[in-house]
Order: C-alpha cells, then structure tokens, then sequence
C-alpha cells in the first residue's frame, strides 16, 4: 500500500473565473502541473482533494445495492490491488488481485460493476494482456471471467436498450457485445483500442452507447432504431462533430439532470488538459476545468455516497468536485461519523476527542467556537 495523501474533508474554493495560470514546473521543456493543485473550475463549483501519492490508478465508484459499500472503489496498479475508499478518503482493503492475475496490475487494467445481475452483480477488471477479466465478489473473493480477447474497457447494459450485455473494447479497437450464455457478436469495428465508454439512459442522450476515441479525437454514439417490420433493432452509429477534440478526448461523463448540467457531456481534452462540455449531438457548451495533466478521468455517479458530485482523477490524485453550498460539503464530515481508526487517523474529528460526533458536525457547520 502507498503511503497515500488523505484530504482533510474541507473544500477547496475556486474563483468566480477560469484559472488557467495553475502552478507548474518545467520536465525536459514541458510545463508540468505541480501536485496537489486543484483545477481550474467554472463558477459556482468547488473542489476537494480526498487521496493522493497513490502511484497509477483507476477507479469507479461501487453500486447502491445493498451488496457492495456504494463508496469509491481505486485499482492500485502497482500493488495489484482494489480498496474501497469513503468521502474523506480513508481506504479499506478489498480485494487482492496478485494470487489470481498479476496482469490486473497493469496500467491498461479498468474497473466496471455488473448492474445487470446478469453477470453475477459483481466488480469486473479488464486489460490488455489477457483473454480474462478478474470479478471480485462483495465479500472481496476474486475469481476469472473468460473474454472474446484481452479487453480493457469493459461497460454493462443498464437499462435493456442494448439486451442487458456486457460490452468490452479488445486490443485491436474493435467493439465487442458479450451476452450472459456466452455467445460474442463483434457489435463495432475500429472504435480505438483505448476508447472509454458510458451507457446513456432514456431522454436526450439515449438510450445510446457513447464512445470517446482518444486516438482518432472521436466520440462515437451508437443508438438503436427500430423500422417498422424489422423484427430487431437497427443499430445506428455516428461519430458527433466535436472540432475542438481533434486533440483527442480521453474520458467522458454525462450528466442528464441536477447540478452538472441537464443533457450536458462532459469530455477530457489530452492535449488542452482541460474538460469541455458539450449538448447531447455535440454543441459545445464552453470549458468546465482547466488547470489538469495529461492523465486524467472523470465519473458522475448517480447513486452512492459521491452522488451529486463529480469525481475527477488527476495522475495520482483524486479529487471530489461539486456545486458550492451544496449538501454534499456535509458528507466529508458525515461519511467519518463514528470512532476514529487508530491507524488511519481522522480529519473530521474537528475537537480531537477520538471520535467523530454531532459536536463535530457543529464545529464544521461554524456553530461552535
């Protein structure tokens, strides 16, 4: 485990205006973005770092289903291990990954939750060195799941528009869809062997599969129709005229409603290092943060303890970002509610009695001296 950077739980205000002039470095003549900065962002959002110092990562954030902790869950590449991380960004382990498959721990590897049930409603980890996906049980046990080729990004069918499969990206770029029997249809040709992909649900943005190309600078959507007499959907694919990504997008989040926008796509630009937004068929919608690196993931996640919240990964860092004054500043202190770890310390113990109480919340509210 890395000794990692925890954040103190207490946002960290932007201004009113985009921040482009961050802090940086020089490496070998290139501006690098000094650690622990926080991005660039629009008016009315803030930021909190959470964790940081914890080498390559990746992460997702787990389903409210009453089976798994509905926290972050962080892919620790170099450990070859997954920990499930809370709102303060305290870490428990939860699943050693090096007993079953040392190729987890490469930097290709990437996490998805089985929100189907059809896939045994479990955690799976891609990459591109094998033909297996590792799949992690609530309880934490792993074991392997046979794929068509080594596929990294792997994405489930949450809402049936698609059949409820299992869709992964191989090593060659080609779109694979993987039902629960086993049975592979090669569903898109040529989507980027390092394309990251969401399902939308029903309304402007779906039902659609959407697709970010981070070496062809594409976003691909990919809808299904339905012609009278066709006794199955046909699939539709189009790639949005998205101009200023020619720099090639790396990640996309999409929010459909509450305080991220409505019908709003969120798109990393690698080689501008900043987050664009963009309506359901493209239209740009002006910059949301600067001020990031070349390594970069976002997640809007709709259910769990960073609902409402952006979750925005920065090299080794990760941050929480949200709406100013909203009810998600509470969490920081809410998530730590209870008796403080000894090993883990305790941030949220703002009068350092060893727990984490109803004054403390009073002490963070500004209701107490």
């Amino acid at each position: 485990m890395p000794a990692a950077t925890l954040g103190l739980g207490l946002a960290t205000a932007i201004g009113a205006d985009i921040d482009t002039d961050y802090p940086y470095h020089t490496e070998q003549g290139r501006a690098v973005r000094d650690s622990n900065q926080p991005p660039g962002l629009d008016d009315g959002f803030m930021s909190t770092l959470i964790a940081s110092g914890l080498g390559s990562i990746t992460a997702t954030c787990g389903p409210d289903n009453g089976l798994f902790d509905p926290g972050l869950y962080v892919l620790l590449h170099e450990e070859n291990e997954v920990v499930a991380m809370d709102t303060l960004g305290l870490f428990t382990p939860f699943a050693d990954l090096a007993g079953v498959d040392e190729a987890a721990g490469d930097p290709s590897a990437r996490l998805a939750f089985d929100r189907t049930g059809h896939y045994g409603s479990t955690l799976f980890v891609g990459d591109l060195v094998d033909e297996t996906a590792d799949t992690v049980d609530p309880d934490g046990s792993v074991g392997l799941f046979g794929l068509p080729a080594p596929c990294s990004a792997l994405a489930f069918d949450p809402y049936g528009a698609f059949d409820g499969r299992l869709f992964a990206v191989d090593a060659n770029g080609d779109l694979q869809a993987m039902a629960a029997d086993g049975t592979v249809e090669l569903f898109a040709p040529n989507v980027g062997s390092r394309a990251t992909m969401t399902f939308a649900p029903e309304g402007a943005f779906g039902p659609a599969l959407y697709l970010a190309d981070p070496d062809g600078g594409r976003i691909h959507r990919i809808e299904p129709t339905h012609p009278a007499g066709e006794p199955a959907p046909i699939w539709v694919i189009e790639s949005l005229g998205i101009d200023v990504l020619a720099a090639a997008p790396a990640v996309l989040a999409l929010s459909s409603s509450g305080s991220f926008g409505n019908e709003v796509m969120y798109v990393f630009d690698e080689r501008m290092q900043a987050v664009h937004r963009f309506g359901p068929d493209g239209e740009s919608q002006g910059v949301f943060a600067t001020g990031l690196s070349s390594r970069v993931s976002i997640e809007l996640p709709h259910e769990g303890l960073f609902a409402g919240s952006m979750i925005m990964i920065i090299d080794d860092e990760i941050w929480v970002v949200r709406p100013q004054g909203s009810s998600m500043d509470l969490i920081d202190v809410l998530g730590a509610w209870g008796v403080c770890p000894d090993d883990a310390g305790c941030e949220a113990d703002l009068d350092d009695d060893g727990d984490v109480d109803y004054v403390d919340l009073l002490l963070f509210l500004g209701d107490l001296g």
